[in-house]
């Protein structure tokens, strides 16, 4: 059965009518813009039952809707690495946060966290920060695949990080400790590290390819420094936390 929900307000407050309006023992979540695969919600919910987990995650793999250019591809290959890096194949820090485009939780533990109203943006981030420090068990099936289309331009990859450098914001504005800044941090250094160039060819890069991937890293890098340092920046995440508590 189809229910189909109308709600005025945040993506946060979105989500939390929707689960309340769920039935059944497990809840899934993708975007609007996301494309799952034929057997995307048998396998998401199959790792949750055998696995024992509380919730489960599956990759989100970008591919060019139109253009396949140079950007398109960056997204293409950072997606597909991202799958190394869930399964260990490739170096990575402790995860900390994850996304919810890809996504499913048991009920009673989704409901337990529930979204945060308060939060304009990276309602995500806080909810799945909450969720590890509250201890619960994080799978992942790379068999559980939904697909995004890719940025194609450079505003539009530009744009993508400067929303991203506004979520890390967000997140360290309302879990100010030093592990969350660490991992901000981490979040953009990342991008800078030279080994980054050495990766590309896992998921079938060229050499050009590998060139472009890792120069546009080192762009997202700036980018999110910049973004961050920015007082504006800070100003937009003060704002939105306010006026959705005023709500």
């Amino acid at each position: 059965r189809v229910k189909v929900l109308r709600v005025e307000g945040t993506l946060a407050e979105a989500y939390n009518a929707a689960m309340d309006a769920a039935e059944g023992e497990y809840l899934a979540i993708s975007a609007a813009d996301e494309v799952p695969a034929r057997r995307w919600l048998v396998e998401i919910v199959g790792s949750l039952e055998e696995g024992g987990f509380d919730a489960v995650l599956g990759p989100v793999i970008y591919y060019p809707e139109g253009r396949r250019t140079l950007v398109a591809r960056y997204f293409e290959i950072l997606s597909r690495l991202e799958v190394l890096y869930n399964l260990g194949e490739v170096g990575v820090r402790e995860r900390i946060t994850f996304n919810t485009g890809n996504v499913a939780f048991r009920a009673e533990v989704l409901r337990r966290l529930r979204f945060n109203p308060r939060l304009q943006v990276s309602e995500d981030g806080d909810l799945s920060y909450r969720f590890y420090k509250a201890g619960y068990r994080l799978g992942y099936n790379p068999r559980a695949i939904v697909f995004h289309p890719a940025p194609d331009t450079l505003r539009k990859f530009v744009s993508y990080y400067r929303k991203l450098a506004h979520a890390n914001a967000a997140l360290l504005h309302i879990h100010y400790n030093r592990e969350m800044a660490w991992y901000v941090a981490g979040n953009v250094v990342a991008y800078a590290y030279p080994g980054l160039l050495a990766r590309a060819p896992r998921v079938g890069a060229g050499p050009l390819e590998s060139l472009a991937w890792a120069a546009l890293n080192l762009l997202a890098s700036a980018v999110m420094a910049a973004g961050l340092l920015d007082p504006r920046t800070w100003r937009r995440v003060r704002m939105g936390v306010r006026v959705q508590r005023e709500k």
